[in-house]
């Protein structure tokens, strides 16, 4: 771990009609090895960020970019972009916007080969594609990313079926929720399509999203419940610090690699907890 980077003031500056945001958002990196001994940068990068909320996923706030219509690239303007890649109905297109009719199986064959579009769109200078649901012919996208091959893509959601097939056939990294035990079978699900697709699980970088509200003990942490109207139960974690870092232990040793956590409320005592009290555990 390298640091913590909150997004807040980026978001709230930067933040226009049609995105919504997760109001702080705090990234554990280095919870466990990279992929492949992979540098993971600190605080003080430069992230380029945009956040959307989809019609049937949570809103994402990280250090990707999540494409809804024509592809955006700030790549150039930042060597630390990911690609997002939720399973929703605003699947990227060059034509037209998917049917939010269309089952959860066309959405997520819509985005592989989405994944593969953008793909062929960053790395040919004119590009040329004809799938199943996306054609286009000579397209240019320029400037280029700056990253080789390309920017990383990020696909999240936790279906075992489909989308966790999905990271496996053209995902750089996934992205799942739930407590540590889930998280550890749907990561044990990823291998065995990773397994399936002939692809090696370790190239796949392992991260998980949750919201947490932090206190030092429990009584403080009880008081701070009643006062921020936490909810009961509690979509999240609401925990003391001593159960906070043994949470993010829990999280690494199942196979975490980046640990991204919401700030319930933007509450800023938690945030500080969790920098000066949590992420040194894991330094």
């Amino acid at each position: 771990m390298r640091g913590f980077e909150p997004l807040t003031p980026w978001m709230q500056t930067r933040c226009s009609a049609g995105l919504s945001y997760i109001p702080a958002v705090t990234m554990l990196r280095g919870v466990g090895a990279g992929p492949g001994g992979r540098q993971h940068h600190g605080a003080s990068a430069t992230w380029s960020s945009i956040v959307t909320a989809s019609p049937s996923s949570a809103p994402v706030a990280s250090r990707t970019l999540r494409f809804s219509g024509n592809t955006y690239d700030p790549d150039p303007l930042s060597g630390n972009t990911e690609v997002d890649q939720r399973v929703s109905p605003m699947a990227t297109s060059t034509r037209t916007l998917p049917n939010p009719r269309r089952g959860p199986a066309v959405r997520i064959r819509m985005m592989e080969e989405a994944v593969r579009l953008i793909r062929t769109r960053w790395q040919e200078k004119r590009a040329t594609f004809h799938g199943e649901y996306f054609h286009v012919r000579d397209a240019i996208l320029e400037p280029k990313p700056v990253q080789e091959p390309h920017p990383p893509i990020l696909i999240g959601g936790g279906g075992e079926q489909l989308t966790l097939r999905a990271v496996a056939r053209v995902g750089n990294a996934c992205n799942v929720f739930g407590d540590p035990d889930t998280v550890a079978r749907k990561l044990d699900v990823l291998r065995r399509h990773c397994e399936r697709e002939g692809r090696t699980y370790d190239e796949i970088e392992r991260t998980s999203l949750t919201s947490v509200l932090l206190a030092r003990d429990e009584l403080a942490l009880k008081a701070k419940r009643e006062r921020l109207n936490a909810p009961d139960p509690f979509r999240g974690f609401a925990v003391t610090v001593p159960q906070a870092v043994a949470l993010v232990g829990r999280y690494r040793d199942v196979g975490v690699q980046l640990f991204i956590t919401g700030i319930y409320k933007n509450d800023p005592e938690t945030l500080e907890l969790l920098a000066t009290e949590v992420m040194p555990h894991f330094a």
